[in-house]
């Protein structure tokens, strides 16, 4: 099992809003090893000035599926 994580810092136009999204999925990240998920598993990227837009994830998504497919 591998867990991709991404968010961007500028999720939205609110600025407190971004900032507590994204402690959220750090806490999340935080979580699953916890839990016992191998750190190794997880890969979690955080996007300066990535919005909650295509134009941010688009690029991301060949890595982010080749990292996932690994074995």
């Amino acid at each position: 099992m591998r867990i991709y994580l991404s968010i961007g810092e500028q999720e939205t136009d609110n600025p407190d809003f971004n900032r507590i999204a994204c402690q959220h999925v750090t806490l999340v990240r935080q979580t699953l090893i916890s839990a016992g998920v191998e750190e190794s598993r997880i890969r979690f990227d955080v996007i300066p000035d990535g919005t909650h837009q295509e134009s941010t994830w688009g690029p991301l998504f060949a890595e982010a599926h080749r990292w996932l497919m690994q074995s």
